[in-house]
C-alpha cells in the first residue's frame, strides 16, 4: 500500500501542476479585451512551455497508475473468489439452522470461524475498492485535464441512427451498417436502438416465429423494448434461448403486427449469438454478434457502449468468432473481465456463461 500511495501521491501532485498552467493560460486568453495580443501570447506561451514539461512527467506515470489498477483488480478477483467456500458454508449452516436440523447454539459454535473469515474477506474487498476508486478517479481526471488543454485528442464521435422517412416494402434493405449500440445506465437500465418503426411489440410471442426463405440470413438489428411489460416467450427448451432474433424484421402496417423471419442460415452456415442484458426481466435488451467481432466499453466508438459505470474501461473487452467458436478476451481493462466469476484474459464461450465488466452484466447465448 505504501508504494501505491507514493505513486498516487506524485501522479496527483503533477495533475495538481497541469491543471494550474492549464488555469493560467485560459485566464490569460479571457483578457483579450484588456491586454495587448502580444502580450498575452508570451504569458501564455511561457504557461504552455511549463505544461509541456508536466506533460511528459505525467505520460510515464499513466502507464504505472493502470498497471496498479490492473493489478488491484486481480487481486480483489482473487479476494472474491476466496469467500465462496467460506460463503456456500455459512450459507448451508444458514438453512440447517432455520428448518431445524441444529440449534442455534450448534449454529453459532460451527459458524463463528467462517462469519470471521467472510468478515475479514468483505474488509480486504472494501479497501481494495476504496483504492481501486482513488486511482481511477486521477487516471479519469486526467482524461477530462487532457481534453480540456488540447493534448488529447477526443474520442470519435459515434454516428446518430437515421430514422427511414417513410414506411415501404423497401425500408428493411435501407439498412446501412450495423451502429454501435449506447448502453446509458440509468434507472430502467441501459437503452438500446429502437426498431425503425413504431411497431407496437407488446402482442408478439416470439416462440411462434417459423422459419422462412432461404436466401441467407437478414441484416442485423440491436432491438429496445418499446413497453416495460414486453414479454419473450422462448418455448420449452431447457436452455432457454433458441430464436435468432437478428433474423426478425418488423414489417408495419395493418392493425396488428406481422413478424417476417428472413432466411435462416444453412446448417453448415456460421452459428449466430447474443449478448443478453437483464435476461428474464421486462428491461431485457438483446445484443446480436453479427460480425466476426463486438466490442464492449465506455468509448462511443464501440459497438456496445457502457455510460454511467465507471468500472467499465473505454475499451474494456471483446467477443468475437473464431471459425465456428466464440471467444471473450479482456483489453488490459482496469478492472478486468469476468467469465462466471472468474477473471480471464481470454475464454471460449459454450453458451449461457455470465460476462461481467465492470459492475455490468451479460449473459452470452449460442443459437444453432
Amino acid at each position: 500500500m505504501g508504494e501505491n500511495s507514493e505513486l498516487l501521491s506524485t501522479f496527483t501532485a503533477k495533475l495538481d501542476a497541469f491543471e494550474t498552467c492549464n488555469t493560467f493560460i485560459e485566464r490569460a486568453y479571457a483578457q483579450g479585451e484588456h491586454f495587448d495580443a502580444k502580450v498575452i501570447e508570451r504569458v501564455v506561451q511561457k504557461n504552455k512551455d511549463k505544461l509541456l514539461v508536466v506533460f511528459e512527467d505525467v505520460i510515464p506515470l499513466i502507464m504505472d497508475m493502470e498497471e496498479v489498477t490492473s493489478r488491484l483488480s486481480v487481486r480483489r478477483a482473487e479476494v472474491l473468489a476466496s469467500k465462496g467456500t467460506s460463503g456456500d458454508q455459512l450459507e448451508e449452516l444458514s438453512l440447517m439452522r432455520e428448518i431445524g436440523e441444529i440449534s442455534e447454539e450448534e449454529f453459532a459454535a460451527q459458524s463463528a470461524d467462517l462469519v470471521q473469515a467472510v468478515t475479514k474477506i468483505d474488509e480486504q474487498v472494501a479497501e481494495l475498492d476504496l483504492e481501486l476508486e482513488a486511482f481511477q478517479a486521477q487516471l479519469d481526471r486526467w482524461q477530462d485535464l487532457g481534453l480540456r488543454s488540447g493534448v488529447l485528442d477526443p474520442e470519435p464521435e459515434a454516428d446518430d441512427v437515421s430514422e427511414d422517412s417513410e414506411d415501404s416494402e423497401d425500408s428493411e434493405d435501407s439498412e446501412g451498417d450495423d451502429e454501435g449500440v449506447d448502453l446509458d445506465m440509468g434507472a430502467s437500465g441501459p437503452q438500446a436502438i429502437r426498431f425503425d418503426d413504431d411497431s407496437d411489440m407488446s402482442d408478439i410471442d416470439f416462440s411462434e416465429i417459423a422459419d422462412a426463405g432461404t436466401e441467407g440470413p437478414a441484416p442485423a438489428r440491436a432491438v429496445e423494448p418499446v413497453q416495460e411489460d414486453l414479454s419473450v416467450v422462448f418455448g420449452d427448451d431447457d436452455d432457454g434461448l433458441n430464436l435468432d432474433v437478428s433474423d426478425i424484421d418488423i414489417i408495419g402496417g395493418g392493425e396488428e403486427d406481422s413478424v417476417e423471419l428472413e432466411g435462416a442460415p444453412a446448417e453448415d452456415g456460421p452459428r449466430r449469438a447474443v449478448l443478453l442484458y437483464q435476461e428474464g426481466t421486462a428491461e431485457e435488451q438483446i445484443y446480436p454478434i453479427n460480425g466476426d467481432v463486438l466490442t464492449l466499453g465506455r468509448g462511443r466508438d464501440n459497438d456496445v457502449q457502457v455510460k454511467n459505470d465507471s468500472k467499465v474501461s473505454r475499451y474494456h473487452c471483446k467477443v468475437y468468432r473464431r471459425g465456428p467458436n466464440f471467444y471473450v478476451e479482456d483489453n488490459k481493462s482496469a478492472n478486468g473481465t469476468l467469465v462466471n466469476g472468474e477473471l480471464i484474459t481470454e475464454r471460449r464461450l459454450f453458451g449461457g456463461e455470465e460476462v461481467i465488466i465492470g459492475e455490468t452484466f451479460f449473459r452470452f447465448r449460442i443459437m444453432d
